[in-house]
């Protein structure tokens, strides 16, 4: 994902890529825990509300899930077999909202300044 910068003047594009990179760890956190289908689906609602901020080309973000939609299906067609479909479905959801916000960072931070940040998070593993 890394390499799709889309330029722009959004809001989003202005953020410091620290704070995207901390914001999408938080969001990982939360998301895998909490376990409700109607919170993951809100929360790809509200991804793809931030890519609309970001005014990110939804042709873009689509060709991103192209390959990973069968996965998906994947995922809840297992879980349905081998316990229930609901747990599959959470799971599923929770994967395409992680990956398209992973996409909207990748979109709106350009490749040096998403490496600088990441630099700047493992400073102190330098010792």
């Amino acid at each position: 994902m890394f390499g799709l910068y889309a330029p722009g003047r959004s809001i989003l594009h202005r953020w410091p890529a620290e704070a995207k990179l901390l914001g999408l760890a938080i969001a990982t956190i939360a998301l895998f825990l909490i376990h409700n289908l109607a919170i993951m689906v809100a929360s790809v609602v509200l991804v793809l509300v931030l890519a609309a901020i970001a005014r990110l080309p939804y042709h873009l973000l689509l060709a991103q899930l192209r390959s990973l939609i069968w996965v998906l299906v994947a995922i809840v067609g297992l879980h349905a077999l081998a316990a229930n479909w609901y747990g599959g479905a959470v799971l599923a959801v929770r994967m395409l909202a992680l990956i398209l916000l992973a996409t909207v960072v990748s979109m709106t931070t350009p490749m040096g300044d998403m490496v600088d940040a990441i630099a700047h998070f493992l400073a102190p593993c330098r010792r």
